[in-house]
């Protein structure tokens, strides 16, 4: 057997197949995502089993980080989560999320490219990293053979969760996990 017929990313039919391989990404099974080279970060492993919820949830998650604050060295994070879904699942998490004090930036399935600047990391006090940037050229990567998947990335959200406030840690995960969990899948 090829190392292509046994490459999820190479084989995925669907936005339901691009899931599963991210799951098994983010439990160990694959070393790495078409966005991201190598394994999970290792801020991330608290996050794991919130991130496998979303993903078996419909929300294709694609990069993340929980939230820190350390004044004294002026290193802080805010919580946020990205990740592609269709449209059922924007809806609600649109509407979920506006019952909150989170913020959720949509970009539209026509969107090609945007970008502004919403800083979540800082580094002795400087930013170092944005959120409110997207380029639909990031679907690429995901792309394989199949025409149905290519219909379906075609189609799909993509969405910038985060938490306002810096350093925490304790609403994103749980609040977008409970509303994503009233869908009928």
């Amino acid at each position: 057997m090829s190392a292509r017929a046994t490459d999820p990313w190479a084989t995925a039919n669907s936005l339901r197949d691009l899931a599963s391989a991210t799951v098994d990404f983010l439990e160990g099974r694959l070393q790495e995502t078409p966005s991201h080279g190598g394994p999970p970060s290792a801020e991330t492993d608290d996050l794991g089993p919130a991130l496998v919820q979303m993903n078996q949830s419909g929300f294709i998650t694609m990069d993340s980080q929980p939230g820190c604050r350390d004044v004294a060295s002026g290193d802080m994070q805010r919580a946020y989560v990205t990740g592609i879904c269709d449209d059922e699942a924007a809806g609600v998490l649109e509407r979920g999320v506006s019952l909150t004090e989170l913020v959720a930036v949509r970009f539209d399935p026509a969107a090609i490219e945007a970008c502004s600047s919403i800083p979540v990391t800082l580094e002795s006090w400087e930013p170092f990293t944005f959120l409110g940037r997207w380029g639909a050229e990031e679907l690429d990567r995901y792309r394989n053979d199949n025409t149905s998947l290519h219909e379906a990335l075609d189609s799909v959200y993509y969405f910038q969760i985060f938490d306002p406030m810096w350093g925490r840690n304790d609403l994103l995960w749980s609040w977008v996990n409970k509303v994503l969990q009233t869908l009928d899948r």
